[in-house]
Parts: structure tokens; C-alpha cells; sequence
């Protein structure tokens, strides 16, 4: 008889009344599911199956009894055919209002099946959670998957399918082993009972209020914060097994010094989360505990999908002097879209003075789950200030808006309810407008060219009006056509610098070495090294000129023309969204020693000197964590090593934010102050 074991404590045998489990047959059980799946006949098979291109398939069913877990068939997956759709709709009418678990039972042939539960409104999918183990299996090698408990629809949006595929998506390097395959078997949808998520409107400060512990505020409306965010692992050994695994990533492959001295504090963290905890909780720790380390390039895994909405308008932190109370620091609108349905409500200098109620960056604490960054924390409200409004519009929130005419004419106020703009396209299932990607800039105007080519990453260009060499980058990318736009501008040395990066992209250490070599001197920087930093500082000194054993050297004077050209520069530098390779210029053009230089911006940079990579993801989730791999010294010429480190952003030497007078006059705050030093002698 086959025997079923715990996967976490492989010795103890199953309970007789586990749900899903005939103990005494040593087999699964369908009773009772309000809708199963026994692939006994291909009648009415609630299935369809893919080949790798999309085209359905036949579905593959084996009698084999060795291979089936109910019955005496399976589903043969995997490999050739590595999509399964399982449609939920027969069931739709019975389950609206209630709680639900979708369980299956999978066997691997050389490969295993992953998938998610997705709630679809037209042809866009709302939310998706990934499934999971649920710690069981049998000794021959079937292993039991589930969704975790959920309410089963949010408001009248029910999920249509459980689409399943092979794993080998996120294992494989090139294409599909289509040799190997899953059995799957035993799909069977339990009624758990009525949902346990309120229906009903919301805000996000008071969704616990609104939705109870199981919810989340989302659109407007009350919803299964499991739904939204995915769901934890259910089994108490796996998810501890899991949080251990977290600690450990970050504990060995954590390149940054200040991030590895922050492992303690992150572990404790962690450690909360082995205690079961409702999905919100248990993500909303999980992000803390990821934003504690001061990694721009750390991001926690997920294990939940929701669409890239956007507001249709950009807000910036700004300093609002003309809006009632003023000056004060707000994010204020730099541009929106006329054709967004909700960019058309802002114009540029308003700016945002309550969310739902609350000053905007109280109602940001409280909306943590939705906003991201994890660089050095003193940059913090300036780059999520960008976020702002996409986050309002996930959770349906009200907007407050300050429009302030130059005086003496009087600033009026206005409000835009998001939910009730989104609700009519959730019900029809027509979201396209709300998905127009906006295109947004940390600058207020741009020195350079304002064309729409110039938000592109590759964009490099100049503009010297014979006093000030403006150059305007948006990245550091390995690009033939940005290389170009580096060496036009530097064709001449130069005595007046402004270089715009406010828009900071990262991308390679060559060409950022490329764009620095052309404004810093040999006597000022040698190079840098990536290096792991578990070594010790003291093991870089007194290495050869030409880096470390083991170290990655970015070379600051590769063999070109230009070096050095405007190294005696007035240099004048403005910082914004500066992130990696953005963040090695800003670093690297603070060492210069022959020409003044001053950074100008809102707050410090993100501090990630390093490269960035992503883990595999775990059981449960749909993306795994990134990290940063290495850390960055600064090597001046005699070796001394300045001592460096990823977490502490460049900070301006002059703080300046966009003013609300200036942008309402089309002046850029920032840009005009970084020319009047230029100009100064």
C-alpha cells in the first residue's frame, strides 16, 4: 500500500483525516470538492493543454496504475507540453462568496509543474498567485500542490483558470528538455465556506477597518490580500526552511559592507515571519526587513502579479512655495498625459497635498507594500515620491491636488477619487487606457533636447553655447551610438561643464569609466575595483597596479582619445534617480582635484556600486531576490585605497528642489542654480 510522509519531517506518517486522503486505500480523494479533476475520461475534461508554441494539444492521458494517484489515470505534462489550462468557470456561479483551495497531486518525470490561480477582467489579469507545496508526499514520489486557502472572487471578478507550466521556464538556460514530463492527477477545488474578506469599498488607512486581517485594500475594494500580494507558504516547516534559505542568500552572496553588516538585524526579522501571519503582514515584514539593508540593487522575492497600471502623471519632490502653508517639501506634478484618464486631471506645478486624507508621505508609510526602494534611506522620500501616484491608483485612493497660478491670482484645490475613475473599466474589462506607460523625468526641463528620443537609455547629447558644455545622459549603457554622443561632446576641452544625469539608468562599467575618463585626471583617479568584501579592506593595499587577485578592475583610462580632455573643468553635476553605473560617475567625478566640482540635487543617490544579480525563486514565489555581488574601492594613483562603501549614496553638495513659482514660469529650479555656479566665476 502506498504510504504518504511529510516532505518537512520525512519519517511521520499522515494523519487518516488529512483533507484530499484516503489513508486506508493509500490513495487521493475527490469527495466532496465542488469541482474535481480525475482525468479518468477525456469527456468534459475541464483541460487544455499547450505545446511550447501556444497551439493546443490533445491531452495526454496514461492507465498506467503505477503513474496515478486517484483512479487509474493521469495527465501526462511537462516537457513537449509544457502549458495546462484548468478552467474554473462551471464552477463560478457556486463558489462567488466563498472561501476555496485548489489542491493537485503531481509526480515528476524529469521535470515538475509550477503555475498560478488567475483572476482575469477582459484579457488582463488582475491578480495571479503562484502555487506551492504543501509538504506532503507519498513514498513513490507524488507530491501534493495547492493554492493555500482564498476567497474566491474579488467583488465580481472570479479566477477563469489555473494555468500550470513546466518549471524548466525558470531552470533551463536555452531551450525546454522535451524527453522529460510530470503526471499530474487528483485536481480538485474544495469549499472552505463563506469568504472571509468583506465585500465593500476601502481606503488604506483604515483597511483593517474595512477588509478585516485577511484584506487589502485594492482599487477601492476589499480583496484577499492573498490574492494581491500571493500567498505565504503554508506549511509551518517549509516556510521556515524557506526564511532560512533567505537569510542564507543574503548572508554569503551580499557584495556590500554595509549591507553584510545589517544580516543580524535582517535575520531577526525574518525569523518573525516562521510564526503563521496573514499575507499582509507576512509580506509587508518581509519588504521591511529587504528595505533595512540599504541595497539599492536588494529587492525581496515575490510570489503575487499585478499589472504595471500607471496615473498618467509624474510628481517629484518639490518645494511647494506658492500652495497655502507654504514652503513646504511635496511632490509636485513635472508633466502628465492629456490622454491618461487620470494624467488629463494634473498639470504641471500642481502639487499633491493629501492622499486619502493624509499628508502624502504619512499616507506613504502606510502604503510601504507598494513602494520601492532600498538604497541609502536618506534618499528615501525623493524616490518614492515618483511612485506616489501609481501606488494611490492600486489602492483607489483620493488625491488632493494644489493649483497655484503666479499671485495675485489665488491657488484653488481639487480632488480625484481613483476608484471611481478605474471602477467602470474593472467592471467591463476595458484597461488598456490605464496601462499607457508614462514616460517620466527627474528633470523639470532639460538642458539639452526635450524630444521624445531623449528619455531613451542610448540617448547622449550636448548643447554648448559657448560659455556652459551641456551633456544630458539618461544611463551609461555599452551603446556604439551613446559612445558617440560622449566623444562629440568632449571633441574640445571644455571650461564650464553641466552634465544632466538626473535620470539615472545604470548600465556598464566601461562606459561609465568612458564618460569619466574625459573630466577627471591622471593625479585624481586610478581605478576601481569589485571586490567581495568578506577578504577585509587591508587585503586591497599594496596590490599591483593592475588590481587584485580576484577583483574586477574598472579601468578609468582605457587606451582612447579624449582623456583627460576637460579634467580642468568647472564641473557642475545633477543628480536625481542616480542608480549604479549613474551612481559610479557621481562617486567617481567627486575625487576630481584639478577642477572645482559641485553636485546639485534633491537628496542623495541610491549609494549601489556594484553589480546586480537575481536568485533562483523558491517554491511559491514568482520572482526570486536580487543583490548586489560586490562592493566598489576607489584606487588613486600610489595605490592608497579610499575606503568606500555601497549604502551611502553621494550627497549633493547644494540641495535644491524644483519650486513650485519656478515651474509655474517653465524655470527648472535645479538646473538654473547648477548655471548661475557655473557662471559664478
Amino acid at each position: 500500500m502506498r504510504g504518504a510522509i511529510w516532505l518537512a519531517a520525512l519519517a511521520v506518517p499522515w494523519a487518516a483525516e488529512a483533507t484530499g486522503w484516503d489513508d486506508t486505500r493509500g490513495r487521493a480523494s475527490l469527495d466532496g470538492a465542488a469541482l474535481a479533476v480525475d482525468f479518468e475520461d477525456l469527456r468534459g475534461l475541464p483541460i487544455v493543454t499547450y505545446l511550447e508554441d501556444g497551439t493546443t494539444t490533445p491531452p495526454r492521458l496514461a492507465d498506467d496504475g503505477e503513474h496515478a494517484i486517484e483512479g487509474a489515470r493521469s495527465l501526462r505534462a511537462g516537457g513537449a507540453t509544457p502549458y495546462v489550462s484548468v478552467d474554473l468557470t462551471s464552477a463560478r456561479e457556486a463558489l462567488i462568496g466563498r472561501r476555496i483551495e485548489i489542491t493537485l497531486w503531481q509526480r515528476p518525470l524529469g521535470t515538475r509543474m509550477t503555475g498560478d490561480l488567475r483572476w482575469k477582467t477582459g484579457d488582463l489579469t488582475l491578480f495571479a498567485i503562484s502555487i506551492q507545496p504543501t509538504g506532503r508526499a507519498t513514498d513513490d514520489g507524488w507530491e501534493e500542490w495547492t493554492t493555500g486557502p482564498i476567497d474566491f472572487a474579488f467583488d465580481a471578478i472570479a479566477p477563469r483558470s489555473l494555468f500550470l507550466y513546466d518549471e524548466q521556464y525558470f531552470t533551463a538556460f536555452t531551450r525546454l528538455d522535451t524527453d522529460v514530463e510530470v503526471a499530474l492527477d487528483a485536481i480538485a477545488v474544495s469549499d472552505l465556506g463563506p469568504a472571509l474578506v468583506p465585500p465593500g469599498a476601502c481606503r488604506l488607512a483604515t483597511e483593517g477597518d474595512d477588509c478585516g486581517p485577511s484584506g487589502a485594500c485594492a482599487f477601492g475594494r476589499c480583496a484577499d490580500a492573498a490574492a494581491v500580494l500571493g500567498a505565504p507558504l503554508q506549511d509551518d516547516g517549509l516556510r521556515a526552511d524557506l526564511l532560512a534559505r533567505h537569510t542564507f542568500e543574503i548572508a554569503t552572496f551580499e557584495g556590500s559592507r554595509r549591507a553584510l553588516a545589517l544580516v543580524p538585524g535582517f535575520a531577526v526579522l525574518l525569523g518573525w515571519l516562521e510564526a503563521p501571519l496573514t499575507a499582509l503582514d507576512y509580506w509587508s515584514t518581509l519588504r521591511r526587513a529587504y528595505d533595512s539593508m540599504s541595497d539599492g540593487h536588494l529587492a525581496p522575492p515575490s510570489a503575487g502579479t499585478v499589472p504595471e497600471f500607471s496615473s498618467g502623471a509624474c510628481a517629484y519632490l518639490s518645494e511647494a512655495d506658492l500652495s497655502p502653508g507654504g514652503p513646504f517639501e511635496a511632490p509636485m506634478i513635472f508633466a502628465s498625459s492629456t490622454r491618461h484618464p487620470i494624467g488629463r486631471f494634473f498639470r504641471a506645478g500642481d502639487v499633491i497635498t493629501t492622499i486619502d486624507g493624509l499628508a502624502p508621505y504619512e499616507w506613504a508609510t502606510r502604503a510601504s507594500r507598494l513602494l520601492s526602494y532600498r538604497g541609502d534611506p536618506r534618499g528615501r522620500r525623493a524616490q518614492i515620491s515618483p511612485q506616489l501616484l501609481d501606488a494611490a491608483l492600486l489602492t483607489g485612493a483620493v488625491v488632493t491636488a494644489s493649483r497655484c497660478p503666479l499671485p495675485p491670482l489665488p491657488c484653488t484645490t481639487a480632488s480625484v477619487d481613483l476608484a471611481s475613475l478605474l471602477a467602470p473599466a474593472l467592471a467591463s474589462g476595458d484597461l488598456e487606457p490605464f496601462l499607457q506607460p508614462t514616460r517620466c523625468d527627474f528633470r523639470f526641463r532639460r538642458p539639452v533636447s526635450s524630444e521624445r528620443f531623449s528619455e531613451r537609455s542610448d540617448y547622449a547629447g550636448s548643447l554648448d553655447d559657448g560659455e556652459i558644455l551641456s551633456v544630458q545622459i539618461n544611463a551609461v549603457p555599452n551603446d556604439r551610438d551613446w559612445v558617440d554622443g560622449i566623444e562629440r561632446a568632449f571633441a574640445a576641452p571644455a571650461d564650464r561643464v553641466l552634465l544632466d544625469q538626473r535620470l539615472g539608468n545604470g548600465g556598464s562599467s566601461d562606459a561609465m569609466a568612458f564618460l569619466v575618463s574625459r573630466l577627471v585626471g591622471l593625479a585624481d583617479l586610478s581605478r576601481a575595483e569589485l571586490w567581495r568584501p568578506r577578504s577585509g579592506l587591508s587585503a586591497l593595499r599594496g596590490c599591483a597596479a593592475d588590481g587584485c587577485a580576484g577583483s574586477a578592475v574598472i579601468e578609468f583610462f582605457p587606451s582612447s582619445s579624449g582623456r583627460g580632455i576637460s579634467a580642468h573643468a568647472r564641473l557642475a553635476v545633477l543628480i536625481g534617480r542616480d542608480i549604479a553605473g549613474n551612481d559610479f560617475v557621481s562617486r567617481a567625478l567627486t575625487l576630481r582635484r584639478e577642477g572645482a566640482t559641485r553636485t546639485f540635487g534633491p537628496a542623495p543617490t541610491f549609494g549601489a556600486f556594484g553589480p546586480k544579480e537575481t536568485l533562483p525563486r523558491l517554491p511559491g514565489e514568482v520572482e526570486g531576490a536580487t543583490f548586489q555581488t560586490h562592493d566598489t574601492v576607489f584606487v588613486a594613483p600610489g595605490d592608497a585605497h579610499l575606503d568606500f562603501e555601497s549604502g551611502r549614496g553621494v550627497a549633493p553638495d547644494v540641495v535644491v528642489l524644483q519650486k513650485q513659482s519656478d515651474a509655474m514660469r517653465g524655470v527648472d529650479t535645479v538646473l538654473e542654480a547648477a548655471r548661475a555656479w557655473l557662471r559664478s566665476e
